[in-house]
């Protein structure tokens, strides 16, 4: 019955989301598949259709995922993205700079990044409060995007609504906070006949 409920959490989420990797683990850890399989393989080839190594990088990827978010507002939500943190030691995947570098891993080589995988990485570094306060240049060089898409959704989310202030770095090297909030010259103003 168990089983039953995380297939069903695992098939109604995407295909390479930390839930489905979570759900998969479960399955693994409590020998749930053994109500209708007799190995862990098996059942994975049968009914999600995929071999041994793709099952195993999804669950080292859920491993990963519980190793980063204690310490992150927001960890990666993709195998993709966990995949280049899995390497390291359990101690330094929730380390700031490993999370940097999986939002910019597989843009030179690899498999190309869908859309939603560029947008997953923008948004992993909008919800934390230190990152998103960076400018969208700034974002858009760790993610390997254009920085028109980090602008956009910048806009779209509502986690950095309020914040009016982003820390940037000029061509000299300091390091700088520009303001902004709308200011009553810039914002439009509205004519009552």
């Amino acid at each position: 019955m168990q089983c039953s409920l995380l297939a069903e959490v695992a098939e109604n989420v995407d295909p390479g989301s930390t839930k489905r990797c979570a759900s998969l683990a479960a399955i693994r850890d409590q020998k749930l598949y053994r109500a209708g399989y007799k190995t862990f393989e098996a059942y994975c080839e049968k009914r999600w259709g995929f071999k041994r190594a793709q099952a195993y990088r999804l669950i080292e990827s859920a491993e990963v995922f519980e190793n980063v978010s204690p310490g992150r507002q927001n960890g990666p939500e993709f195998e993709k993205h966990a995949r280049p943190l899995a390497s390291l030691p359990k101690d330094q995947q929730a380390d700031g700079d490993a999370i940097l570098y999986s939002v910019g891993a597989n843009a030179d080589h690899g498999l190309r990044r869908t859309n939603a995988d560029k947008r997953a990485s923008v948004e992993t570094l909008l919800a934390d409060d230190e990152w998103a306060k960076w400018s969208d240049r700034e974002i858009a060089k760790r993610c390997a995007v254009h920085h028109d898409t980090v602008n956009r959704l910048r806009k779209e989310t509502s986690l950095s609504d309020s914040d009016s202030e982003r820390t940037y770095t000029d061509r000299h090297g300091n390091t700088s906070t520009m303001n902004t909030a709308l200011r009553p010259k810039c914002m439009a103003y509205t004519i009552h006949l």
